[in-house]
């Protein structure tokens, strides 16, 4: 069994694991070139996917990974589907899911990484349905575009659903008690970063808890590391002053920097080890799951939160799932 730690590349883990990969469908959302979804994309491509399914918000944006996709296919083509779409948009995310649901050719789908997101946003910002843009992007978009899938990830014989988040999570619990801010009155812009990525988190336990038994899914969050990329085009240095203050006030020991290869490594590793849920956790970071209080909050895997934030999900995305 191969070893994965902070310097695991993502095509090690494919490499580990091409069995996995080949012949499958994959989502990736926000696979932006020079960015982890996009890497994710590439590294995938290195043992012959039948077919990798991208969302973003324009073509433009993706073209760069998708030609890199085909490149990287020296052992048989690989079909890519670019779906637009706009991740702060409830209409445009039901637009995005009927497209992939409705087309005949995608039977099913193996696997999806909700990579996508935006961080740190200086001025409070809404999204097209009302929500704080942080929370709209990061968690409810994904939220809603993943059961809309649902039909197509059960197709598969055993799913998965891999989150993006963040280490910065250990800054916030999701507060539900004025989860938007009051209307942008007591807006903290990372502290409304963290909550999404605790969401994230959530999220996946939520996933577990519904669909792991009967339908053999498995959800995993990941913190990709502290990665150089687009992610971080609101940062100012307002934003890094005040981030290091927040690090220093919650115990956060910032990790050294990565490569966008090995921020891929995570989620490609919780998307494609067939025997990773006989490991304890949800989280996983530096490429490893953890159950450590010190690497991922407890109130981040508290099952009684993840359901709260389950409901209160459906509400806000005017949408019951239930599976």
């Amino acid at each position: 069994m191969a070893t994965f730690g902070f310097l695991t590349k993502g095509r090690e883990v494919v490499s580990a694991f091409a069995s996995q990969v080949r012949g499958r469908t994959f989502a990736i959302t926000g696979p932006s070139e020079g960015g982890i979804g996009g890497q994710i994309a590439i590294d995938l491509a290195r043992e012959s996917p039948a077919h990798l399914i991208l969302f973003g918000r324009s073509s433009e944006k993706v073209q760069g990974v998708i030609d890199a996709v085909h490149a990287t296919a020296t052992q048989s083509p690989i079909r890519v589907t670019f779906v637009q779409v706009m991740l702060d948009s409830f209409a445009s995310i039901r637009k995005a899911a009927h497209e992939v649901i409705s087309n005949p050719e995608i039977r099913e789908i193996d696997g999806i990484v909700n990579n996508a997101g935006i961080m740190s946003l200086p001025k409070y910002e809404t999204s097209a349905d009302g929500f704080e843009m942080q929370l709209a992007v990061n968690h409810l978009s994904h939220f809603l575009l993943t059961n809309l899938l649902m039909p197509k990830l059960l197709a598969a014989e055993n799913p998965r659903v891999v989150n993006l988040s963040s280490y910065g999570h250990q800054m916030s619990p999701f507060r539900f008690d004025d989860p938007l801010w009051s209307n942008g009155a007591t807006y903290d812009r990372l502290y409304a970063y963290a909550q999404t990525k605790t969401a994230n988190i959530l999220f996946s336990v939520s996933l577990r808890e519904k669909l792991r038994q009967k339908h053999h899914l498995e959800s995993y969050a990941v913190n990709p590391g502290s990665v150089a990329t687009k992610l971080a085009r609101h940062m100012d240095p307002d934003g890094w002053k005040i981030g290091l203050e927040r690090f220093t006030q919650h115990g956060i020991v910032r990790p050294e920097r990565k490569d966008t290869e090995q921020g891929a490594a995570g989620p490609l590793r919780a998307l494609l080890q067939p025997d990773i849920s006989e490991e304890d956790g949800v989280y996983l970071s530096d490429t490893r799951l953890t159950t450590d209080p010190a690497e991922v909050k407890p109130y981040a895997t508290d099952p009684e939160q993840a359901e709260k934030l389950w409901q209160l999900s459906e509400k806000y995305v005017g949408e019951k799932f239930s599976y």
